[in-house]
């Protein structure tokens, strides 16, 4: 049975919010549903809005159209405005296809499932415009993202999906975990502060029940989860605030706050690479007199520094804090291999 028509002026006003608000349009049938009105009325509408309707004329015509779709299904749209070029709808498609290839780990979660939506509806809001449909279907042959060493052992659905509700409802979440491969599991009941998202990977920060400081947990090494029914503590800080002191995410358990201090080699495309990238917020960097760089930051976390100091190899010199960084490996011995390669390279 059809809804009572709605007075003339409430109709356009509802017409028009949805074409400006629906890339799709609204579809024929279903509008005189809602709008309680038979076809007549509705090709009277249409016509005044395409006749008369000002703010959807463009050189003279209007951007009102009736289409119909591949199911015979005729829809009310409006014509893409020449003032949308073709670049704003290729950069849409092309910001989706990256996040969906840094997000692929997510699989068969609702996540994963929310982002394959997303190219589908851009893709039904072309429209009329093959050409663009076209140009958006070609797009993941023209952009490869290469994920950071993606993790072998997948985000489960049923885990992240109890964890997402936790954490919107402000609910404490109770979960299995595995710390190690072949360690037992542990019940763990926390109070969920955050998704994390690091290097292809996804973590989850929480208050274990019954202590004061926030843990990570890396969520594919959930096993089981479930949304609990009391409250979750607050976090007490944000998220920038808590990883400020991180050289990435991984925080020790005693934070204690330290200069990192590195000479890198006067190489023209080391520096370059060095110079481009904000590597740590607290980050100065400055040229020496004899042309190698010199990078400084603070962190209360060596955890991963010292592997990425260990990555330049020879081509790097701690200034400090060599006693924390011996420990890995790294200080006065990465200062001898520096030595090293330059008497190595002597004529």
């Amino acid at each position: 049975m059809a809804r009572p028509a709605l007075p003339e002026a409430f109709a356009f006003a509802k017409i028009v919010y949805r074409l400006t608000t629906e890339p799709r349009g609204w579809r024929v049938d279903q509008l005189q549903e809602e709008l309680g009105i038979e076809d007549r009325t509705y090709r009277k509408y249409r016509k005044a809005l395409q006749d008369h309707f000002e703010p959807f004329q463009e050189n003279g015509k209007s951007r009102v159209v009736d289409e119909k779709d591949e199911a015979g299904n005729h829809w009310l749209r409006l014509r893409a405005s020449g003032a949308e070029k073709e670049q704003d709808v290729l950069g849409r498609a092309a910001a989706l296809i990256m996040a969906k290839e840094t997000l692929r780990f997510l699989g068969g979660t609702s996540a994963g499932k929310a982002a394959e939506e997303l190219g589908a509806r851009l893709a039904k809001s072309m429209g009329a415009r093959p050409e663009l449909r076209r140009l958006v279907a070609r797009m993941p042959e023209l952009i490869h993202v290469v994920p950071d060493a993606p993790k072998l052992a997948a985000v489960k659905p049923d885990v992240l999906d109890p964890l997402l509700s936790a954490l919107v409802e402000s609910k404490a979440v109770v979960f299995s975990y595995r710390e190690f491969k072949g360690t037992p599991e542990k019940l763990v009941e926390a109070s969920p502060h955050w998704l994390a998202v690091w290097r292809s990977g996804l973590y989850l920060v929480a208050q274990p029940k019954g202590e004061l400081e926030a843990r990570l947990y890396a969520v594919e090494r959930i096993t089981k989860a479930e949304k609990g029914k009391r409250k979750a503590a607050r976090a007490t800080r944000k998220p920038g605030e808590f990883f400020a002191g991180a050289f990435g995410i991984f925080l020790e358990r005693e934070r204690r706050g330290r200069i990192v201090e590195l000479l890198f080699a006067d190489d023209k495309y080391l520096k370059r690479y060095v110079s481009e990238r904000v590597w740590h917020a607290t980050q100065k960097i400055s040229e020496e007199p004899d042309g190698r760089l010199r990078l400084k930051f603070r962190v209360e976390s060596l955890e991963e520094v010292a592997p990425w100091i260990r990555s330049f190899g020879a081509a790097v010199e701690v200034v400090s804090p060599k006693d924390d960084l011996s420990k890995h490996g790294l200080g006065a011995a990465t200062a001898r291999r520096r030595r090293s390669a330059k008497s190595t390279n002597k004529p």
